[in-house]
Order: structure tokens, then C-alpha cells, then sequence
């Protein structure tokens, strides 16, 4: 049987040498730390760059956007010693680095507990609307009594004055906790359940016009059949397609994808269709953000 060798990440990552001139980088953040069931997610991110092979997919994106070496990468980063607030400093200061270079970052994780990190970074740089694809609110003011825990992570977006807005779409999970607090956020968040949202038409037709975007993809938004091999499967989620849509939406209304990550991926996948998945979400933001150059 003929089989090519790998080219990481479907050949949209840049060469050392033009690594300082591209538009956009891939960061790792192999932590799972605060994950309360599955954390080989930890393990998903070169796993991720490796199943999304070159050899079989190639680098235009399906709004026509060749990607080629558009991507510097960054490698990835693991948690600190001393706990998961130091190892949080080092992934939003990796952000931060990158937005001053004046790049867009695309984040692979890892559990949904890095995000409030990454969207700690954008401080100071006017209002970012996120979007949650997600099964769980993560809502919880504390899981546990762990505060930095992946059930919390809405909860901790709240809590930053530059978080304008929070739409989460696929939710199917809600708590009575969690509504309480969803409810109490004066209007800044946004719910389109699952199933409401594999049939809705503009997912983003809420936020303004020109809108900074950081998106939060949780693969157990998706349903199982699309992506089963997640940290926390939920049954009934939605499609790959309505997921693609979604990104494709941002670009399309001229809102700005200011940064993205995917989340809670777990590498023990048959034919790597979860990881597949996640990749070729981060290849429309890629060209999502081309697109607008």
C-alpha cells in the first residue's frame, strides 16, 4: 500500500525561515489538569497537527483561501510545576506575544480550562465577543470548589470587563446553577441550545457588525458521530457542517476572528475523526483571517 510521507498539519504551516512573516501561529497547550473525567486531551495537540496529514488534505479552505504557509509553529507548552495560575500566566503571556507581533492565534488544547488564560490576553484591546461551541455552559461558579476548573470557564470570561458579550451555541447540559448565573449576567450572554441551533439560520446576527471574535470550540459540541472521541460526550450535538458554518459565518459578515481555540479532543479516536475535525476548524479561521488581509 502506497502511503506518503506526513506533512503536518495539511502543509499550512510555515517554513522556519518564513515563520516570522506569517499571519497566523499554532500554539499547544498539552494541559488537562483541571479536567474531571478523561484528560488525554492533554495529549491531543501533535497528535492533531499530525492526523491533519498533507499528503491527503490540501491547503484551500472551502471558501477558496489557500492557507499554505500561512501558520507559524509555535510547538506547544505544558503545565507548571507549581501549579495551574503560573502555568495560566505562561499561556496568556505566549498570546499576548503573539498578538504584538500583530498575528492571529490558534490554540490546540488541552482542556477548556486554558481559555479564560487565552482571552486574558486580549486586555486592553478594545471589547472581544466570544463564541462557545460547547455541550456545557460552564457555568459553575466553582466546581468543586475549584474555581479554575473546565466547568467554570464561562464563568471566569464573565468576570473580565473586556468580555463584552458570551454566545454559547450547542448547549444541552444546563443546570439549574448554571442558568442562575447565565440569567444574572444582564443580558451579556447568548443561548442558542442544540436544539435550536442546527437549525438557525446566522448564529452571530446578535453581535455588532464589525465585532472581535474569539472563538471556543469544545469538541463535545459536536454531536458524538461527528466528533467521538471528546473528554465529556454528550449525545444529540450538532454537526461538522454547522460547525464549519459557524466559522465561516465571522468572516462572512465582516466581524474579526481575533483568535480561536479548540479544546477537549482526545487522540484515542479511530480514523483520528475527532482530530480531523477539530483541524479543519482551525483551517477556515486560518483563512477566515486571510480572507480579510
Amino acid at each position: 500500500m502506497h502511503e506518503p510521507a506526513g506533512i503536518p498539519f495539511g502543509g499550512l504551516l510555515a517554513s522556519r525561515a518564513d515563520a516570522e512573516r506569517a499571519p497566523a501561529s499554532l500554539l499547544g497547550v498539552m494541559d488537562a489538569t483541571q479536567s474531571t473525567y478523561r484528560d488525554q486531551c492533554a495529549e491531543a495537540p501533535p497528535a492533531i497537527r499530525a492526523a491533519y496529514d498533507g499528503a491527503c488534505y490540501n491547503t484551500v479552505s472551502e471558501t477558496g483561501v489557500d492557507c499554505a504557509g500561512s501558520v507559524a509553529d509555535l510547538g506547544d507548552l505544558g503545565p507548571d510545576a507549581a501549579g495551574f495560575r503560573e502555568s495560566a500566566a505562561r499561556y496568556s503571556a505566549a498570546v499576548e506575544a503573539e498578538l504584538a507581533r500583530g498575528r492571529t492565534p490558534f490554540i490546540l488544547g488541552g482542556d477548556h480550562a486554558i481559555t479564560p488564560a487565552l482571552v486574558a490576553a486580549y486586555a486592553g484591546r478594545g471589547p472581544v465577543h466570544v463564541v462557545q461551541w460547547d455541550a456545557h455552559p460552564d457555568m459553575y461558579p466553582d466546581f468543586e470548589g475549584n474555581r479554575d476548573s473546565h466547568a467554570c470557564v464561562a464563568a471566569r470570561l464573565l468576570e473580565m470587563p473586556h468580555v463584552a458579550t458570551i454566545t454559547q451555541i450547542g448547549i444541552r447540559t444546563e443546570t439549574a446553577v448554571q442558568r442562575g448565573i447565565r440569567e444574572s449576567a444582564g443580558g451579556r450572554v447568548t443561548q442558542i441550545p442544540a436544539w435550536e441551533a442546527e437549525q438557525c439560520p446566522a448564529f452571530l446576527s446578535h453581535l455588532p457588525d464589525a465585532a472581535a471574535v474569539y472563538l471556543t470550540v469544545d469538541m463535545d459540541g459536536f454531536d458524538p458521530a461527528f466528533a467521538p472521541a471528546v473528554a465529556h460526550p454528550v449525545p444529540a450535538g450538532l454537526s461538522g457542517r454547522a460547525g464549519l458554518e459557524l466559522v465561516k459565518e465571522i468572516g462572512a459578515t465582516g466581524r474579526r476572528l481575533v483568535g480561536m481555540d479548540v479544546v477537549e479532543a482526545c487522540p484515542d479516536d479511530r480514523n483520528n475523526r475527532t482530530l480531523i475535525l477539530a483541524a479543519r476548524l482551525i483551517h477556515e479561521g486560518v483563512a477566515t483571517v486571510l480572507a480579510r488581509r
